[in-house]
């Protein structure tokens, strides 16, 4: 940290000569440049970043500040946004008594029409094969964020693709089928303590002149290896609305047009971030999880391989023997039902690397100036990344809180360091989220920070000293993720308002030479534009804009980057062929993700 002097005269200065020297300036003026000089010299330490020795120094695994209700939606952000949905979420007995640590996520089923709907009316007339393949696509579009958000907390969490392929070969296909089967069943072929089902109820658009935006419904419920009770469920409607209000005849006209593009994939993809999120952040944390992980550092680091492939176990070529209805949570989230086309699953999911990434045309309708150029290394595939650990970020700010880069606050040297810490695990969580919703497998972020822990790093300098060969046999990880925040801001200027979150990530191989894969650095600007002609409206819009600056929007500029980060990693070939699934559990780390 840059410490502020508190004196300002030189080193062995005789001070009462100075005193006795006659000041030529009156009084009130040399207190009010005293007094300026202090505020000058607070505003520089609450914007000075840190020195190299300063950063070496920086010390990781602190108490983070809001964990656990950063971005989640409060009564204020639904009023601010006019968004009239809902989160439900319960938590049974046997969840809170013994919550599980090993999850998989299973197909969701969509009940929508699989056309696309605008107030209520298909604007689609697609074939019996195009619905299927649309009504897939949506549904796995959300199993998977579910599952990302998911595994940024402490669960570790079987990849999707792993999933899919023990179920195929059970011969379980469609949703009919999978609701014929036992969760303990279910469970014990995927190898985890619980399952999860999800049913997508609305997925459709609205557009109403002044107002405009995305509606997306989701049910999610657990159910437990050991009993097949139900451990939590949970239902959620999120909007992704906006609403420009106006007055004058013009501004009216001018705010109609601007709806209009609001209707956009992207804004479909936040909606659908936000109905996950605000489910799974509503699911309690278990602390005996988040600490020190006992089977982790029961396990001798030499002993841990570094790519740590779970076993396959023979699985049977013929499907067993299903039930002869479906089971009773199966039935609650919308799996089997009566009347309604079977669900097939393991289609071709539609825009699968494209779906949510940013084009030009969005980036010129939100002023979003950045964009990203990934540096990619030429045999990227021939080393492709199977198993990812990501390491702890730095943060290099002061630890203030800034808008137009000027800190609003003047917090203590600790209370700084465990901001920055706070700020740089955000971005690394979300990150891990979004990674994990990818074709990879990645180490629970508590068992990392566990591992380092008891191998003594502690700091920045500290980790960056380990070599990736020696950090990948401690986590049992093939690829190693490496991470730096560089804006961590808010955005005011009357008409214009909101967040702006940046960083630079490196991904290498967990080998001590030849390891560079892919670098990329950028931001986001969750920021919204009020545009009016109309002094009264102007004076409405500029409230409006103040509004922007709330925590649920930082949260989503965090999104916004990880997704345009995660989107550009390249998409092997080979790498679903390589997709295992994990019928056992490995020891210590490897159980991840």
């Amino acid at each position: 940290m840059t410490e502020v002097p508190t004196l300002l005269t030189a080193p062995g200065a005789d001070l009462r000569k100075l005193r006795a020297r006659p000041d030529p300036k009156p009084a009130p003026i040399r207190h009010g440049l005293r007094g300026l000089g202090l505020a000058f010299l607070l505003l520089l330490a609450g914007c000075a970043g840190m020195s190299p020795a300063q950063r070496a120094a920086e010390p990781l695994f602190l108490p983070e500040y809001d964990l656990g209700a950063h971005g989640r939606k409060s009564w204020y952000d639904r009023v601010a946004e006019t968004n009239p949905g809902h989160i439900d979420m319960q938590i049974l007995p046997a969840f809170r008594a013994a919550p599980p640590r090993r999850i998989a996520v299973l197909p969701f089923v969509d009940r929508g029409s699989g056309n696309y709907v605008l107030d209520k009316v298909a604007l689609t007339l697609r074939d019996k094969k195009s619905l299927a393949d649309w009504r897939w696509t949506d549904a796995n579009r959300l199993r998977r964020v579910v599952d990302g958000f998911l595994s940024a907390r402490e669960f570790v969490t079987v990849p999707v693709s792993d999933i899919d392929a023990v179920l195929a070969r059970h011969g379980i296909d469609d949703d009919a089928k999978l609701a014929r089967v036992p969760p303990q069943t279910l469970a014990q072929w995927l190898n985890v303590d619980a399952v999860v089902y999800g049913e997508v109820e609305h997925y459709e658009v609205y557009y109403l002149f002044l107002v405009a935006g995305w509606e997306v419904t989701l049910k999610i419920a657990m159910a437990s290896r050991d009993t097949g009770e139900t451990l939590l469920h949970g239902e959620g409607t999120e909007y992704k609305l906006e609403v420009r209000p106006a007055v004058a005849g013009r501004d009216i006209g001018i705010n109609s047009l601007l709806d209009l593009t609001d209707l956009r994939d992207v804004d479909l993809r936040r909606d659908e971030e936000e109905v996950s999120r605000e489910l799974i952040l509503r699911i309690p944390a278990d602390d005996a999880k988040t600490g020190l992980s006992p089977p982790l550092l029961a396990t001798p680091a030499a002993a841990l391989p570094p790519t740590a492939e779970p076993p396959a176990t023979p699985v049977p070529a013929t499907p067993l023997p299903l039930l002869a209805k479906p089971t009773t949570i199966a039935q609650a989230t919308g799996y089997g039902m009566a009347g309604m086309p079977d669900e097939t699953f393991f289609l071709p999911e539609h825009d699968l690397d494209g779906h949510g990434r940013k084009t030009m045309f969005d980036r010129l309708l939100e002023t979003d100036p950045e964009s990203f150029a990934p540096h990619i290394a030429a045999d990227y595939c021939a080393k492709a990344p199977h198993r990812i650990a990501v390491l702890p970020f730095a943060y290099e700010g002061s630890g203030n809180l800034i808008v137009d880069g000027v800190p609003v606050t003047l917090r203590s040297q600790d209370a700084r360091a465990r901001w920055r810490w706070t700020y740089a695990n955000r971005v690394r969580e979300t990150f891990t989220a979004f990674l994990a919703q990818r074709e990879f497998s990645v180490v629970p972020i508590p068992e990392i920070d566990a591992a380092l822990a008891a191998h003594g790093i502690t700091t920045i300098g500290a980790l960056e000293a380990v070599s990736p060969a020696q950090l990948g046999a401690w986590l049992g990880a093939d690829t190693l993720i490496r991470g730096d925040v560089t804006a961590y801001q808010g955005i005011y200027a009357f008409l214009v308002g909101g967040w702006r979150v940046g960083w630079r990530m490196d991904m290498e191989r967990a080998t001590d030479n030849d390891n560079a894969l892919m670098d990329i650095s950028g931001g986001r600007y969750a920021v919204a534009v009020q545009l009016a002609l109309v002094p009264i409206d102007l004076y409405i819009d500029s409230g409006l804009s103040l509004l922007k600056l709330r925590d649920v929007r930082l949260r989503r500029a965090e999104e916004e980057v990880a997704r345009e980060f995660v989107l550009r990693i390249p998409r092997c070939p080979e790498a679903k062929a390589e997709a295992k699934p994990p019928l056992a559990d490995p020891p210590g780390p490897q159980a991840a993700r």
